[in-house]
């Protein structure tokens, strides 16, 4: 059997990959409370067998049930129930939806371009982009977004350029091949309003994955005026078909669903004005580059940015350059990418809900425009400039990665070893994953405590909590009041609290933490850009016992 050099350095290549990636996986980014709060829910309806439960933690914090998310949910009960509740479990689904990614952006690839190395260059060069890397260790939806948006520009793609499926040399999955290409172009927008309807039971964001694809659709509308293409009436109806759906569960659980959800929404200014929306806008990409993510991590994108506006100039160029040479099928091609960019971003806007997470949406969309690009350069000019990219973006994944190569989070979770796992704590929602029992609460119900007549002794009693784990982040936030109420809440309870804590309570530990103890990145000192803002470098992670009974 002749040896295929290429195939095996392909076949090390990726599982190089896969094995480091499922080695930092929980090292990498940073465990974010959003993780538990979504896998806490999943686990929540998995212990009551039942989607329509709320969170366990917060049982002061206004919270009601829908359908929007309960998708994600689904995929991630299995995982909990055959892995375990852990942040490893509830990440490799995010790695999993990653390597899929990759998967639809190589033939993706391989069908606009008809070259195999480059498509190989080019879906290296997105594997080992930071924020795409960030995305599929990330347990939220966003990578299981883009992978449905990817697809769903896949099938479009190959529907509007009569290219069939990947051919084989077996002849009998040939002819299978080719009878799905011929279904795919026959139901073509049913598919695709398919997938970005079963979406929006992923994330409402989905919407933002829904106008690139709606964008396209208006144009060959409007364009093509001979002869009207009715398609975008199917994917139209398609997507609402799911979204009333989606609804209309939603009503089932909660009969009050759009003025529990609006109310929700305000509360992420998405009711702004078009002009806040557009400062918003605006204020995202300037945090983005500022690295100022709040509570969220975000790595140095410079190299990106720098990478994508020039793509993107040079892109529109080439736009104009194969219009003025009639060359059609290029030309549109580089429009339908360019146009997925304006859509994502418009979609943003219109919603108003600016996550920074979401940017990995656009990320393959400008790699897609590099390598058209470069592809009209000789073959040896394809293959520098592509390995030069790959070199200096894996140089600054590296150095974004290596500052967390110490921070474990289940080094972390060993602080709280003081505490049986399944006791009634009241603690920071990042320490959930230690507790396996449902009597856990979150410090985001005491905001609440007025508004339900309770002080924090009643709900210590009411609650019969044991142990309250006090992260130092709690008194900064309180004495930089109210510029950081998002976080937590109004932090006006932590004089009473601490009061409590004085009077009625015991340290039992007390540890400090480089980083999970303040919610802030920026003033953990991990951020080079915020070393001269850090407060200090280590915070405190305190443990309190309740001493029974409170007098």
């Amino acid at each position: 059997m002749k040896i295929n050099k290429n195939q095996i350095l392909l076949s090390i290549t990726i599982i190089s990959y896969i094995c480091l990636n499922i080695i930092y996986l929980d090292k990498f980014p940073f465990v974010h409370s959003d993780e538990p709060w979504l896998s806490g829910l999943s686990k929540n309806m998995l212990e009551n067998t039942s989607l329509s439960v709320t969170e366990p933690f917060f049982d002061l914090m206004p919270r009601y049930p829908h359908a929007l998310k309960v998708v994600f949910h689904l995929i991630q009960i299995p995982f909990i129930y055959f892995f375990g509740y852990n942040i490893f479990s509830v990440r490799l689904i995010s790695l999993i939806f990653g390597l899929l990614t990759l998967f639809i952006f190589y033939i993706l690839l391989k069908k606009l371009t008809n070259k195999t190395l480059i498509s190989c260059l080019g879906t290296l060069l997105l594997a080992v982009d930071i924020q795409f890397i960030y995305a599929s260790h990330f347990a939220r939806q966003e990578i299981l977004l883009l992978f449905i948006f990817l697809v769903s520009l896949y099938i479009l793609l190959i529907c509007r350029f009569n290219i069939t499926l990947t051919p084989s040399r077996n002849q009998k999955l040939n002819k299978l091949l080719n009878k799905l290409s011929v279904f795919t172009i026959k139901s073509e927008p049913l598919l695709i309003g398919s997938l970005i309807g079963l979406s929006i039971g992923i994330h409402p964001n989905s919407f933002i994955i829904f106008l690139p694809i709606f964008l396209i659709y208006s144009f060959e509308f409007f364009y093509n005026k001979p002869k009207k293409d009715y398609k975008i009436f199917i994917f139209l109806t398609t997507v609402s078909l799911f979204a009333a759906s989606f609804v209309l569960i939603s009503f089932y659980f909660d009969s009050d669903f759009v003025a529990h959800y609006f109310s929700y929404g305000k509360s992420f200014k998405v009711d702004s004005s078009i002009v806040g929306k557009i400062k918003g806008f605006a204020k995202f990409y300037k945090d983005i580059i500022e690295r100022n993510g709040k509570t969220y991590y975000i790595p140095n994108l410079d190299f990106q940015f720098v990478f994508f506006i020039t793509t993107f100039i040079l892109s529109l160029i080439e736009l104009v350059k194969k219009h003025i040479n009639n060359k059609k099928a290029e030309f549109t091609c580089l429009l339908y990418i360019i146009l997925s960019i304006a859509g994502l971003n418009l979609g943003a806007i219109i919603i108003g809900r600016f996550n920074q997470t979401s940017i990995i949406f656009q990320f393959p969309l400008y790699y897609i425009l590099a390598v058209l690009l470069i592809r009209n350069l000789s073959s040896k000019a394809q293959n520098l400039v592509l390995i030069s990219i790959i070199i200096i973006s894996s140089y600054f994944s590296y150095i974004n990665i290596m500052p967390y190569k110490n921070i474990e989070y289940n080094s972390y979770l060993k602080v709280l070893n003081a505490i049986p796992s399944d006791s009634v704590v009241l603690s920071n929602l990042n320490t959930h994953y230690y507790f396996q029992s449902s009597n856990f609460y979150d410090y985001r119900n005491l905001p609440y405590l007025e508004e339900n007549n309770l002080s924090i002794k009643e709900y210590i009693e009411k609650n019969k909590i044991e142990y309250i784990v006090i992260t130092e982040d709690l008194s900064f936030f309180y004495n930089n009041k109210p510029h950081y109420n998002g976080v937590y809440g109004n932090i006006d309870f932590y004089p009473d609290l601490e009061a409590f804590l004085a009077k009625r309570c015991s340290i039992i530990s007390k540890t400090k933490s480089r980083l999970y103890p303040m919610h802030m990145v920026k003033f953990t000192g991990l951020y080079e850009e915020y070393k001269s803002m850090a407060v200090k470098d280590y915070w405190d992670i305190t443990i309190y016992k309740v001493n029974y009974p409170i007098n």
